[in-house]
This record gives structure tokens, sequence and C-alpha cells, in this order.
């Protein structure tokens, strides 16, 4: 088992008892008590969890995560999404993406298709993109999160106000049938405005994140036109999306 596969072993079993000691992690991913420890203090670093005597305890809303170590965690499930959402390219889109790991997944997909125009947030979005010649690359100004690599405030929201999509890809930390959550408001403004700025909206959420909050509902499904995750969505969600008729693949 490699490390981010432990750790989010770690990880479901924190969320399963809030409080886990080193000695029972270690016989349960059968590990030495010294890499437990290790992984401990990394994912204490990285804002997963609080290490305290003799073991860990979970932090329920945890800070944000370099943005290597979400690019790895629950990969499956992004790559799962990004396959899906494929199908929405077409040659010559103006495409609006969001620096979220799973709207990564589908970079390489551009590379079947012609003349795409890509505006962006991400700072990894927008180094994979650079990497295929039939993609122009537009990477927003504004203020840098040194732990995410993403640009937010007054700069990027007036830059995405000059543009217009045919399509905008977003992610979420969390979705319910209200919507989907962000923890930020700068994080939250600029899914609102590649949303209002876009001709059709796509949402992924794998089921990581099915009935988790935060701070702000960024999108309704108002202005949501299809949803994608990994798994069937919760009843209610599938019930909201049925009546505002918003696509849902999984």
């Amino acid at each position: 088992m490699i490390p981010y596969e432990r750790h989010e072993a770690i990880m479901n079993l924190l969320r399963e008892k809030k409080y886990v000691r080193t000695e029972q992690l270690s016989k349960a991913l059968y590990v030495s008590v010294a890499t437990i420890r290790r992984d401990l203090a990394e994912m204490e670093k990285n804002g997963f969890l609080q290490r305290v005597s003799g073991g860990a305890r979970v932090i329920e809303e945890p800070k944000d995560r370099p943005v290597e170590y979400m690019v790895e965690e629950n990969v499956r499930k992004k790559k799962h999404i990004a396959r899906l959402a494929s199908r929405y390219l077409r040659d010559d889109q103006r495409i609006s993406m969001d620096a979220g790991s799973t709207v990564l997944q589908l970079c390489p997909y551009f590379e079947r298709y012609n003349n795409l125009n890509v505006l962006t947030n991400g700072l990894y979005t927008a180094l994979e993109l650079m990497k295929i010649d039939s993609v122009n690359v537009h990477l927003l100004g504004g203020n840098l999160n040194k732990i995410l690599l993403d640009t937010k405030g007054t700069d990027t929201m007036s830059q995405i106000g000059m543009h217009h999509s045919d399509i905008a890809f977003i992610s979420c930390r969390g979705i319910t049938a209200r919507g989907s959550f962000d923890p930020n408001d700068d994080e939250t403004a600029v899914k609102r405005a590649f949303a209002e700025n876009s001709t059709k909206v796509v949402l992924f959420a794998d089921s990581s994140k099915f009935n988790k909050t935060f701070l702000n509902v960024s999108l309704g499904y108002d202005v949501i036109d299809a949803i994608i995750s990994d798994a069937p969505f919760p009843e209610d969600i599938q019930e909201v999306c049925r009546n505002k008729n918003v696509e849902m693949l999984w």
C-alpha cells in the first residue's frame, strides 16, 4: 500500500471512530508503528488530522491541502468523472475550468480536439494544457494561493467577466440537495463567475463529497446543467435534478 492509499485508509478510520491509536492503525494497515507515526506527522502537517498522545483524532474541517496531494487523492474516482465529462468536449470550444483536482483530470482528453480556448485560474491546469498544441490557454491573474496554486480576488473576477465560455467545468468541496458547497468567499466567487459567464455548466462531485456542507453554497441547481460523479447521487439530489432538468452522469 503506497502512502496516499494509507492516508486515505487512515482518514476513513478516523471518520468512523473520531480517534484511533497508533498501534490500531499499525495492525489494521499491516505496517510498522514507525511508518504510521511518519504518516500521521505528514497528515497533521497537511491539515488532515491532529496528533494526540498515543494516536490521532479527526479534524472536521481541514485547512487547504497542498495541490500535489489533492491530485493523488481519490484519483480513480476523478479519472472516472473526467472520462464521462469528455463527452461534452467539441472542436472550437471556449472552455472555463476552475483549479479543482478533479477538473484537472479532464486535461488529457483535450488532445483529441482542435482549436480549444481555455480560461482557468489553476496553475496546475494551465501547465498541463500548455503541453497540448491544439489548446490556447488563458491563465487568470490575481492573488495566488501558494498551497492550492490558484488565483482569486478582484482581479481574477474582473478578468472572468471579460470572457464568455461555451462550457464551464467546475468542482466543489461538497454537494447536497441545496447545491454545491465551498469553504470560503473567494473560492465561491470564482466558481459563480465562471458559471455566470458560460452557456453550459458542468459540476464535478465525486462520492466523497456527498452530503458535505461548508460555509458557502457555491452553485444552485438553477445554474447547473449537468452533474457528474463516480457513484449514484443520493435520492434527494436526484429528485432535485429531475425537477430542475439537470443531467446526471455516474
